[in-house]
């Protein structure tokens, strides 16, 4: 009975650590640390504080030309 005991305690703890190993590599750059750890994570890390200042810009969607005429009308084709 003790050692059912011993193994409960151990698999719960497992779990637990499984647990918090997977919530922290799931998370963002932004809430792992303070600063950006590296230079390219300069460039959006404050995006959200600074986003107000530009303007919207418009969606361009692909726009159609001989080309991707012909692909939409073979995938149709084909199936």
């Amino acid at each position: 009975k003790k050692l059912g005991l011993e193994v409960k305690d151990f698999n719960a703890t497992v779990k637990q650590e499984l647990e918090a190993t997977l919530n922290e590599k799931t998370k963002v750059p932004t809430e792992k640390y303070l600063q950006p750890v590296t230079t390219s994570q300069e460039i959006g890390w404050m995006h959200l504080e600074y986003a107000h200042q530009f303007k919207e810009r418009k969606a361009h969607g692909i726009k159609n030309n001989a080309i991707t005429k012909f692909a939409e009308s073979y995938v149709i084709d084909m199936g």
